[in-house]
């Protein structure tokens, strides 16, 4: 007896009783590879916070017309209509430095006390007839609008696409984050100067297409749970008979090339925000589910492997603080007296891009690392700063609109497609959530571009979630011997090349 006979349920379905795909979109099609290529163009490019260049000008011209070819059709239109409230939390978020654009009256303008300084040192160096912005510095604010772009767009074109379009656009930023990891290498292996480094202003550092080595840790990370999260969809789509070993085992290398590589980048935070996904892709995914943990000797060593490295993440995290926490200049120093700015700043904001300059004349220069300040080392503070009172309610809501995805996914069963590509997107999302408060990683168009995305297929998800639990499906008929071919063909939505 074979073995496939001796076990029924590993039997692999017949060509002919697969479900068949629809004919693929070919609109829908060009709309993927419009938002791949924007994504490709935008991560190659946009690995610094602090220049642009040509790769940032085509990301975001790329991005008008992305988003245009969304708008273009009314399927893609209703699909944006039921994830409204996603769509008005990334208007929001572009909708603010839109407005910083815009001039107010004199009286508003002087309101917050660091503009009223700022006022009277114009007045005695003799500058008079100033046009009032909302913004401090009109110029960056109107480039921050424009870096905005890219990410808002493909989180448009994810909210737009059908499901399977997700999980290959995940694959495409996971190849990316590759990409990087072998550039890295190779510019290790080459003069400063060399075509291979995107910044030759900076000694190589297995830095890959990032200006700061943290933020090629924060990629990887990003880039190891997805891998682990979609070696468990992956192993879930084999048993259906929908993915061969091949795809298990390229997942479980690509998960072990991250995790092998993100020491030597030498980034202790992303060590840290990488252990805690990780801990966190287990988990969702059931990898410590209470049976398991009970019936399975090697679940009980790999509960117990995860807990001991999340402790000591946990431990590192508190020891750096410690260790950094008293000295000069430290990005602890400089998030509190960001947070100080901030708070003197409100209910205004000073307007994206004009941190800099500001930070410098609040602090009278004291902070200065290595003759320059860049950032706060705390994006939630420096959105605070800039955005005032509007950005903490775009925070606020786009928290809100992510963890009700959450919570939507949750309630799906672990193999649904769904749920799988939607907690993937998250996890994803969680490494630069967790990053800001110590860093700027989503000051790069790189990562700003990719959580764009990430964002858009996580409230996809997460509507796709509500559909299904807001309309039971009824219990399937009997099957009968003359079913037609439309039973096995999968919904419209499902069917992408």
């Amino acid at each position: 007896m074979s073995f496939a006979a001796a076990h029924p349920s590993r039997r692999r379905p017949s060509p002919a009783a697969r479900p068949q795909r629809a004919p693929a979109d070919p609109r829908e099609r060009l709309l993927f590879v419009l938002s791949g290529v924007l994504l490709s163009v935008a991560f190659i490019t946009g690995g610094s916070s602090q220049e642009s260049g040509w790769g940032v000008m085509i990301a975001e011209l790329l991005a008008l017309v992305v988003l245009l070819f969304v708008l273009s059709r009314r399927e893609w239109r209703a699909r944006l209509a039921t994830a409204r409230w996603g769509v008005v939390v990334a208007c929001l978020i572009v909708a603010i430095p839109l407005l910083q654009l815009l001039p107010i009256p004199a009286w508003l303008w002087q309101w917050p006390s660091p503009r009223a300084a700022l006022q009277h040192d114009l007045a005695a160096g003799g500058v008079t007839g100033i046009t009032h912005h909302w913004s401090l510095s009109p110029a960056t604010t109107e480039r921050d609008l424009f870096m905005l772009l890219p990410g808002f767009a493909l989180c448009m074109s994810a909210l737009a696409l059908p499901r399977e379009a997700w999980r290959r656009l995940l694959w495409w930023f996971i190849a990316l984050v590759a990409f990087s990891v072998v550039l890295a290498f190779g510019q290790l292996g080459a003069p400063q100067d060399s075509f291979l480094n995107p910044v030759p202003q900076y000694a190589p550092a297995l830095a890959g297409v990032f200006a700061n080595r943290n933020h090629q840790a924060c990629a990887l990370a990003m880039g190891l749970v997805l891998a682990l999260t979609l070696l468990f969809d992956a192993r879930s789509r084999m048993r259906r008979g929908e993915a061969t070993h091949a795809s298990v085992l390229a997942c479980g290398i690509l998960a072990a090339l991250f995790a092998a590589i993100l020491p030597l980048v030498g980034s202790r935070a992303g060590v840290i925000i990488a252990i805690v996904g990780a801990a966190a892709a287990l988990l969702a995914n059931g990898a410590w589910s209470p049976r398991r943990w009970h019936e399975q000797r090697a679940a009980r060593w790999l509960s117990a492997l995860a807990l001991a490295a999340l402790a000591l993440g946990v431990y590192g995290a508190f020891a750096w603080m410690q260790q950094d926490v008293d000295v000069a200049g430290s990005r602890w120093q400089m998030a509190g007296a960001a947070a100080r700015l901030a708070g003197a700043s409100l209910p205004l904001g000073g307007g994206a891009g004009s941190f800099v300059r500001m930070f410098e004349q609040f602090t009278q220069g004291a902070l200065m690392h290595q003759g320059y300040i860049n950032a706060a080392h705390n994006d939630y503070i420096q959105w605070w700063y800039a955005g005032g009172v509007l950005a903490i309610a775009a925070i606020i809501a786009a928290a809100a609109a992510l963890i009700v995805a959450t919570l939507r996914l949750l309630k799906l069963q672990r193999e649904s497609r769904s749920r799988m590509l939607g907690m993937a997107a998250l996890l994803a999302i969680l490494m630069p959530v967790l990053h800001s408060t110590v860093d700027y990683p989503l000051r790069t168009p790189a990562l700003m571009t990719a959580f764009g995305m990430l964002a858009g297929i996580a409230v996809a998800a997460g509507v796709r979630a509500k559909q299904h639990h807001g309309n039971p499906v009824a219990a399937p008929a009997a099957p009968t011997v003359g079913a037609t071919e439309a039973a096995t063909t999968k919904p419209r939505d499902h069917a992408f090349p």
